[in-house]
């Protein structure tokens, strides 16, 4: 190769790009056609020197075809569509004038790139092209004849010639050649150059709607996200006054970056930013009408019946690719983007629209013109969609802003006739950074306002909160006093019961002679010093009666630990199995009735032969 230079397809003249091509073209890839296309369709695959605004760029999609305004040839015999080959010249127009601008300037970058491209180009450097591999003027010439003849199954330019084709004994098929052969010199062809789309990284929005489950019966955050972008791409048309009247599902690439990737978008006086995985590329334009290139000759056959017309529709390519979603989704909420609120008969009138067919029919014929005047703005459109994609959020002041991220999609950038005022478009980008910046600061002037706010709100909440803490403190307090007040007041007529009730259970165990659970009961608070054991007669007798049996001694010594006793009562009476009733009788003297009652009962006792012991007395009685 020798010195290896550097190509920029985007600053090269594409003339001299062609002219060094054996320098920059590893190879190429020929692809046959099943239809009667009238363009001959080679992928290139570039040498690692080629670059295209400084990014090294590995593949490009050439279309070549006749140029019908320069090429003088003869059609005595020739079943070749002219109006086709016009509209492909059309097409290239509109990539190079229009599309290219968009992409490159940072207008918008929804758009299959134009890479370059020129009109005209002889028969020579046609050949200095498909020459570049192993291709015969016959294979050439061959391919030519199918383009003209309009013959569908066209070969691919590389594959050999003669083959074992019908066509090859085909004396006017011969003739054919040997016309063509003779007039190559006189044709002139366009070169079309685009930016190829990675199909393993890359599908059709046709494929994007089809992989969404029928289940799903709105229309999901994600396809609204595409929709966007798409809808931003067709406001950048109509301001280059392009349409594009044929924008369908499978005339848009949904491509999956490598990376998400956060887009700015300023359309009109509203900003947008969209983080997003998905970039849509829009392409196809032999349909298009712009208005600095004139009538396209194609459009005059279907714009009474398809909607395909040579006039800018500001919502017509909207409209139509919205269509396609209806019918996916039937999803009311899609009419609502375009059509004003409260507007049922026009709601109505585009759903009939919608019924049939997307090229935008009402009954017979196309839309009017003038029924596309009583949808919303663009703008507003635009606006409508964003409401319905993943929130949008402003950049922060410290947010540094790509230039090549950021897209300027307003009415002041293009002049009359949709070309781009650069020198506008500059100050659009410059005042953009600024407005983002200075939105970022106010934004985060609102945020430190808001904390402050939220802060203070917080700061008050929590000091009437310790305000009815305290409050519940102090009704607690007031509930505790009056609970202990309640229990002090209920409290000895409880500790009455318990004692009442743990004393029975003692005069039981007595009876039983149980000393283990005399002990218990005596250590659970069962008072042997009162023993007030409600008699069957219902009169309080005091004193403990205890059968005298074997462990009667254990017993009365335990009691005589656990007491202070100053005297006891011992009555001995002769009945079966001897008695023994020890009452206990206090020392404190105090002048109660119930004192007087326990004297009165002892002296009754005293006068029956009984006599009193000592303390001393009744322990060495136990004892023995």
């Amino acid at each position: 190769m020798g010195n290896v230079q550097t190509y920029d397809l985007r600053s090269a003249e594409f003339k001299a790009v062609i002219a060094g091509f054996a320098d920059i073209i590893q190879h190429y890839k020929s692809l046959p056609s099943e239809s009667a296309s009238p363009s001959e369709l080679l992928i290139l695959t570039f040498r690692p020197n080629v670059t295209y605004g400084g990014v090294r760029i590995s593949n490009a999609f050439l279309k070549i075809f006749l140029n019908p305004a320069l090429s003088n040839i003869s059609t005595r015999q020739f079943l070749w569509d002219s109006v086709a080959a016009q509209a492909g010249l059309y097409e290239f127009k509109v990539y190079r004038d229009r599309i290219k601008p968009l992409v490159d300037t940072g207008v918008c970058p929804f758009f299959v790139n134009f890479l370059g491209g020129h009109e005209n180009f002889t028969f020579a450097e046609l050949k200095q092209i498909l020459q570049r591999q192993a291709v015969s003027d016959e294979q050439i010439i061959r391919n030519l004849v199918y383009l003209y003849e309009g013959l569908e199954n066209r070969p691919a330019v590389t594959e050999p010639y003669p083959g074992t084709e019908q066509w090859e004994t085909d004396v006017d098929f011969r003739d054919l050649m040997g016309h063509i052969d003779s007039m190559k010199n006189s044709m002139f062809f366009v070169f079309s150059m685009l930016e190829t789309i990675d199909t393993t990284k890359a599908i059709t929005f046709s494929e994007e709607i089809n992989s969404i489950p029928n289940t799903v019966l709105r229309v999901p955050e994600s396809i609204w996200s595409i929709i966007f972008q798409i809808v931003v791409a067709c406001h950048a048309l109509w301001l280059s006054k392009v349409t594009h009247n044929d924008l369908h599902y499978n005339n848009v690439w949904v491509q999956t970056l490598p990376s998400t990737k956060t887009y700015v978008v300023q359309v009109e006086d509203a900003f947008f930013t969209l983080t997003t995985s998905k970039k849509v590329k829009l392409f196809d334009f032999d349909r298009a009408y712009s208005y600095a290139h004139g009538n396209n000759p194609i459009n005059d056959r279907v714009c009474i019946r398809n909607s395909q017309c040579n006039r800018n529709v500001a919502q017509l390519d909207i409209v139509k690719i919205l269509c396609y979603v209806y019918k996916t989704f039937r999803d009311d909420d899609i009419l609502s983007v375009f059509i004003p609120p409260n507007n049922d008969a026009l709601k109505n009138y585009w759903k009939d629209v919608y019924s049939t067919n997307c090229f935008l029919r009402h009954g017979t014929y196309s839309v009017p013109e003038d029924e596309y005047t009583k949808l919303l703005q663009i703008d507003s459109i635009i606006r409508n969609i964003a409401d319905r994609c993943p929130q949008f959020v402003s950049l922060g002041i410290n947010t540094r802003i790509e230039t090549k991220n950021l897209f300027i999609v307003h009415n002041a950038v293009f002049d009359n006739i949709g070309n781009i005022k650069l020198n506008i478009l500059q100050r659009k980008i410059s005042h953009a950074i600024a407005k983002q910046r200075i939105e970022g600061a106010e934004e985060q002037r609102f945020e430190a306002m808001e904390e402050v706010r939220i802060a203070n709100q917080e700061s008050q909440q929590a000091r009437q909160e310790v305000q009815n803490a305290k409050q519940t403190i102090h009704e607690l307090q007031n509930k505790l006093l009056e609970c202990e007040q309640k229990l002090n007041t209920q409290q000895p007529e409880k500790r009455r019961k318990k004692t009442l009730l743990k004393n029975k259970q003692l005069f039981d165990a007595l009876q039983n002679e149980n000393l283990n659970l005399i002990q218990q009961l005596v250590e659970e608070g069962a008072e042997i010093s009162e023993a007030r054991i409600l008699a069957d007669n219902n009169k309080y007798i005091y004193g403990i009666n205890v059968p005298f049996a074997n462990n009667n001694r254990d017993i009365i010594k335990y009691i005589l630990e656990k007491l202070d006793l100053q005297g006891i009562l011992l009555t001995i009476k002769k009945i079966p199995d001897y008695v023994l009733d020890a009452i206990y009788y206090s020392s404190v003297k105090t002048n109660s009735k119930r004192d007087e009652e326990l004297q009165d009962e002892i002296n009754y006792f005293l006068t029956q032969g009984n006599e009193i012991l000592s303390t001393e007395q009744m322990k060495q009685f136990a004892s023995e």
